[in-house]
């Protein structure tokens, strides 16, 4: 964490503004320091990633999974793509991540 805030102390750092005017925002604005800030913000994203889900039915064939609401239809491949021990989701643009199974 302490290294994130040195980052943006730089980056602030570099538009202008020293780690005093920094911190003297933060607390004008939030009411804390930039640590207590800082965790606060990690934290609430942290919460935002963990309460991500994706529900449904999925049926895998020839390494590709299919959500059930077109299995038995036309067969469009979900841009989900099965690897042995990796599971890969690409995105509308073609960028991808690879998720792998803890062994």
């Amino acid at each position: 964490m302490a290294e994130t805030i040195e980052q943006t102390y730089l980056l602030l750092k570099d538009q202008g503004i020293n780690k005093a005017q920094a911190d003297a925002a933060i607390m004008l604005e939030y009411g804390q320091t930039m640590e207590e800030y800082a965790k606060q913000v990690v934290d609430e994203q942290i919460d935002a990633i963990l309460s991500l889900s994706v529900e449904g039915v999925y049926y895998v064939s020839d390494g590709y999974c299919y959500s059930a609401l077109n299995w038995g239809s036309d067969m469009e491949r979900e841009d989900i793509v099965l690897n042995e021990d990796e599971l890969i989701l690409v995105d509308k643009d073609g960028d991808s991540i690879t998720l792998e199974r803890v062994k």
